[in-house]
């Protein structure tokens, strides 16, 4: 899958979610308890954080960490190693030498 549409479709599901976390004055139908989507909205939150900081990346801009929020780098190479083996070596590592790469 294209990391942008990753990007798509954890942004559409984070504004489905977060009015689920509401308890009292949430009006429309309930898909998920309040807990249950809190802890789906964080973990959506850590995702989209770490692919942002990615894909800029992979444009060739630089890698910007978030100075007041969690960044795991075990999670970044993890997730960098999967996109490298879907998309190809020339174009991640391209991007790492400061090239503009194609956008993923």
């Amino acid at each position: 899958m294209n990391i942008i549409e990753s990007i798509k479709i954890l942004a559409e599901e984070q504004k489905s979610l977060k009015p689920q976390r509401k308890t009292v004055f949430f009006t429309g139908e309930r898909k998920l308890t309040p807990y249950q989507a809190q802890i789906k909205v964080e973990r959506n939150r850590f995702k989209l954080r770490h692919l942002h900081i990615l894909l800029n990346e992979i444009r060739g801009r630089d890698k910007v960490l978030p100075t007041k929020s969690y960044f795991d780098e075990e999670y970044y190479d993890k997730l960098k190693c999967t996109l490298t083996e879907e998309i190809g070596d020339s174009k991640v590592s391209s991007a790492d030498a400061g090239v503009n790469a194609p956008v993923v």
